[in-house]
C-alpha cells in the first residue's frame, strides 16, 4: 500500500517539475485550487479519479506516478553476498523471481 505522504509528495514533485501551478492543475482537473493543495499536503485522500486526472494533466501513466524508487542502497551489498553464496542455477532462479515481481 502506498503511504499517503509519499504519494502527496510525488504529486507535488511531478506537478512542479512540469511548471504547472496548483491553480492550473485545478482548472485542468475541474476542481478548485484548495483540493489540489489538500491532495499535495496529504490532507485529502487521493482517489482513483484524482490519480487519473493528475496523470492526464502531467502526461504520465498511473504506473509512473505510483512507482516509488526510495531504495535503501545499504541492502545491495547484503543481497549481493547472499546471492553469491548460491550456485549458478539458484542465482538464475532468484533473478527470474525478481524479474517476475517487477514485470510491467
Amino acid at each position: 500500500m502506498i503511504e499517503s505522504d509519499k504519494l502527496a509528495d510525488k504529486l507535488k514533485k511531478c506537478r512542479t517539475e512540469r511548471k504547472i501551478s496548483q491553480e492550473q492543475a485545478a482548472n485542468k482537473m475541474g476542481c478548485n485550487k484548495f483540493h489540489v493543495i489538500d491532495l499535495e499536503r496529504g490532507r485529502s485522500r487521493v482517489t482513483a479519479h484524482d490519480i487519473i486526472e493528475y496523470c492526464y494533466i502531467l502526461g504520465l501513466s498511473p504506473n509512473d506516478l505510483l512507482e516509488f524508487t526510495d531504495t535503501d542502497e545499504s541492502i545491495i551489498p547484503e543481497l549481493a553476498q547472499l546471492i553469491s553464496e548460491k550456485d549458478k542455477e539458484e542465482q538464475e532462479r532468484i533473478l527470474n523471481v525478481i524479474k517476475a515481481m517487477y514485470k510491467n
